[in-house]
């Protein structure tokens, strides 16, 4: 029995403080194994930590790397050893977080088959019910992380009309509860921390683009504090590439790894290992991010003076059309007005011809 070992860099990572948020104290270092009896158990969350295990083992052992590795990381939340080169590379862009189950892993899964269960006729109310069960499955098949815990309570909270700043004070409440030492981790912080800032940022007048952009700045603005506590670093490029790599993620990666997955079971499809095979990155990363700098400054320049020159043909559109419409509404006004006076003018001359009809 021996302690774990604690920090050794300055500012690095603590093994033995994160072990204790785990309730984890003492490591037992085994020599041999002699004898191994299987145990049966009757827990269902000893059964979900199997079925996690098991399905990441499939991973591993019926796909190449660094397809598996994706596999594993954006399904089940486990990134091993062998994750360590793109590690660097995506820790380098500003966009590893990207790989940490949150509320994007959790709405397309939650969504989608809740969605499925909707399309199949079930009412809605029954739904809700089932969603229960799924949201328990779904976090024992992530490992229980405190991100998708507190994103799945949100989205069960929100379903019973409990929304805003009461959804995420009814949620911290809960994960006091169920996860005491939550806040003692870096993950814990962080994710409390984007999804308090999403409440606070009133997006109802935006829709589309513009919408995910709005929430793109603020929440990159308003967790720089906490980032360069925790990490000291903190990298420019996370807010553009965040926003570029989160449609690959979200439209692509989840949905494609999750098929892919899904038919392995009939026959593993290896044939897309090479869209995710990275070669040559760290020689070129150097050069790599000084072009896409340069790229970037000029086409925010581009994008800059675009948006200047649409807002101002807009402009000058509707002011067009507003004086078209005044000006066809008085044109409008001036041929009725000489049709009722030739209208008028017949009726009259009508009159006229049958008076004289009969006075011949």
């Amino acid at each position: 029995i021996e302690e774990p070992e604690g920090q050794r860099n300055f500012r690095g990572f603590d093994y033995r403080s994160y072990l204790q948020t785990q309730g984890i104290h003492y490591q037992i270092k085994i020599e041999a194994i002699q004898s191994a009896l299987p145990i049966q158990t009757w827990n269902v969350f000893d059964w979900l930590s199997q079925w996690r295990r098991q399905a990441i083992v499939w991973s591993k052992e019926h796909f190449p790397q660094p397809m598996n590795q994706y596999m594993t990381g954006l399904l089940f939340g486990y990134l091993d050893t062998d994750f360590e080169e793109m590690d660097q590379l995506y820790t380098s862009l500003g966009i590893i977080h990207l790989f940490a189950l949150s509320g994007m892993q959790v709405g397309f899964f939650i969504n989608g088959i809740r969605k499925a269960l909707l399309r199949l006729g079930i009412l809605q109310e029954t739904v809700d019910i089932w969603m229960l069960p799924i949201s328990l499955i779904y976090a024992g098949l992530t490992g229980f992380s405190v991100s998708v815990v507190r994103s799945l309570l949100q989205k069960i909270l929100s379903q019973k009309s409990i929304r805003g700043m009461e959804n995420m004070a009814m949620t911290l409440m809960l994960l006091m509860l169920l996860m005491p030492k939550f806040l003692l981790t870096a993950g814990g912080v962080l994710s409390c921390a984007y999804a308090f800032i999403l409440t606070l940022v009133d997006t109802s007048s935006y829709s589309g683009l513009k919408k995910l952009l709005v929430e793109s700045f603020w929440i990159s603005l308003g967790i720089l504090p906490l980032l360069t506590y925790y990490f000291s670093v903190f990298q420019p490029w996370s807010l553009p590439l965040t926003f570029l790599f989160s449609f690959l993620f979200d439209l692509v990666l989840l949905p494609g790894l999750t098929v892919l997955f899904i038919l392995s079971i009939l026959k593993p499809l290896t044939i897309f290992n090479s869209f995710f095979l990275i070669k040559n990155t760290h020689s070129c990363f150097d050069n790599g991010m000084r072009i896409f700098y340069v790229l970037f400054l000029l086409f925010s320049a581009l994008a800059l003076t675009w948006v200047i020159i649409v807002t101002r043909m807009v402009s000058l559109i509707r002011c067009a059309r507003l004086l078209g419409r005044f000006r066809c509404g008085r044109g409008l006004g001036r041929c009725y007005g000489r049709l009722r006076r030739r209208r008028d003018l017949g009726r009259c001359c009508g009159r006229f011809r049958r008076r004289r009809g009969r006075w011949s």
